[in-house]
């Protein structure tokens, strides 16, 4: 970027104004520079978008030009990456801006699997490099958390019986989800294997788009036989109780970018009602 030719001509004249002083070092301030935050821009439970934001401010009576801007990222005391930017900014005479280094973090690149996202709250983050202001490079370095989101809680709330055939019980297995996140989960299929009382299965698959807004609850219900052979066994239970010990496993499936997806386990236990 070219810098105004006002901008130049002031630098120019304020340097020749100190020469033959005791040297420009003594005349120009230094420059400061710290550590403003982060921010995040974008979340999912497969990465996050976030901005470091780096402070400068200038004490001078002239506008300096920012030449340029270094970094190295690690998070949990992993190098995740490092680079350099070209701000091709001023900072105004007497003032101060803030430079953003973007960086996306993918979970799986310092956990092992998406399902460490269960006992972990938060990562940790080290930011260092320097800003290159052609008379003074300034290094900064800082440090902090950010928190991980939370895996969506999943459990399986009631049993509808729809129908009975020489094929089994037709039930609709009702679900709920909860979205602690301040993001929206959106997931392409939820698939399961229930234990009804430890002793009778059934599977079954979702696969409808599931869409959770942020900091809230959802349903879904998701049509499943179950077989003569294995209702045989839970007879008793869905003919004179109102609820059933029930074992969930499963994977809800989300999207990543394109075609890609990620399937992320979960498990429940607990009673489940039945519902005629």
């Amino acid at each position: 970027m070219h810098y105004s030719l006002f901008t130049r001509l002031s630098i120019v004249i304020f340097v020749l104004s100190f020469v033959g002083c005791a040297g420009l070092e003594k005349h120009i301030q230094k420059p400061t520079v710290h550590f403003a935050g982060s921010q995040i821009k974008n979340a999912s439970l497969y990465d996050a978008s976030i901005d470091f934001l780096i402070r400068v401010d200038n004490p001078n009576p002239i506008a300096l030009p920012i030449h340029g801007l270094n970094y190295t990222v690690d998070i949990n005391g992993k190098k995740m990456l490092s680079g350099s930017a070209q701000p091709g900014i001023e900072i105004a005479a007497k003032a101060g801006t803030e430079l953003t280094v973007p960086v996306v973090v993918r979970y799986e690149d310092f956990l092992d699997g998406l399902q460490q996202l269960m006992h972990e709250d938060s990562f940790t983050y080290s930011i260092k490099g320097e800003v290159d202001l052609g008379f003074f490079k300034l290094p900064y370095d800082a440090g902090g958390t950010i928190a991980l989101p939370k895996l969506p809680q999943i459990e399986l709330k009631a049993i509808n019986v729809k129908k009975i055939s020489f094929d089994g019980i037709q039930t609709a297995m009702q679900f709920s989800i909860s979205n602690a996140n301040d993001f929206p989960l959106n997931a392409n299929s939820l698939s399961y294997k229930i234990l009804l009382n430890k002793i009778a299965t059934v599977s079954g698959k979702n696969t409808e788009a599931i869409n959770v807004p942020a900091k809230s609850d959802g349903t879904i219900e998701v049509i499943s036989t179950i077989s003569l052979f294995e209702l045989g066994k839970v007879l008793e239970t869905f003919k004179q109780d109102n609820a059933i010990n029930t074992t969930v496993k499963g994977e809800i499936n989300i999207p990543i970018t394109g075609k890609e997806s990620k399937s992320i386990p979960f498990s429940w236990s607990g009673e489940t009602a039945i519902v005629r």
